[in-house]
């Protein structure tokens, strides 16, 4: 027997050829894949292809809370709170404290200057009470002459032309539509500042309608 022989390598030519068309049918088979693949999502149903959308998160809505019912407490003749803090007093008491005992109506006088804005009670001869106050501007001014305290309201509005004031306390009227009151939207007493009536602050205002009895003269000087 003779020596055996190197088994030879198949031709070159032969396995390339079996390469590309190996390659070959692997790229069709992918293409056909795909187009299964996207013909199978197109005609989908509505439940599956669903199940890939991204699902909506609902907003949270708050529930209210009721907390209570308010209570309204009626507030006439209530002060208001920018009444009761103005600053230092302008007025100058003789008598501090309490208004003075009531006297024979004789006695009682209250004396109005407008060119000072000043207000004086008397008891006789002797001042009791001397404050600053606000009298009527130029075009609305405080009438001078000779009055009397005709009647007296507690805490009232009072509107005009051009304003609106609720809650006007310690009014003592002295002529039709003229008062001597307090004054808590302004702290310009000394100046000219009212419609004709006279604005005081509202702890001398108080004490004028505690004092003063109906029939008590008023005299207004210019």
């Amino acid at each position: 027997m003779g020596p055996s022989r190197p088994l030879s390598a198949p031709p070159r030519k032969a396995t390339f050829w079996l390469d590309t068309l190996l390659f070959g049918g692997i790229v069709v088979a992918c293409m056909v894949a795909c187009m299964i693949l996207m013909v199978v999502a197109v005609q989908a149903p509505e439940v599956v292809r669903a199940a890939y959308q991204p699902t909506a998160t609902q907003a949270f809505t708050p529930t209210p809370t009721r907390i209570g019912t308010a209570t309204v407490v009626p507030t006439t003749g209530s002060i208001p709170s920018a009444a009761t803090e103005l600053p230092s007093p302008t007025a100058t008491r003789v008598v501090p404290g309490e208004p003075p005992p009531a006297t024979s109506l004789g006695s009682k006088r209250v004396q109005l200057d407008l060119s000072l804005q000043t207000l004086t009670a008397y008891e006789g001869e002797t001042k009791v009470l001397t404050a600053l106050v606000s009298t009527g501007v130029r075009r609305y001014p405080t009438p001078p002459g000779e009055y009397r305290i005709l009647r007296k309201v507690r805490i009232q509005a009072m509107s005009g032309p051009s304003y609106y004031v609720p809650n006007v306390e310690w009014v003592s009227y002295f002529l039709d539509g003229y008062a001597i009151h307090g004054t808590y939207w302004h702290n310009n007493f000394g100046h000219p500042m009212s419609h004709g009536c006279v604005n005081m602050r509202n702890e001398d205002a108080r004490w004028i309608y505690e004092w003063a009895p109906l029939g008590t003269p008023v005299s207004v000087y210019p």
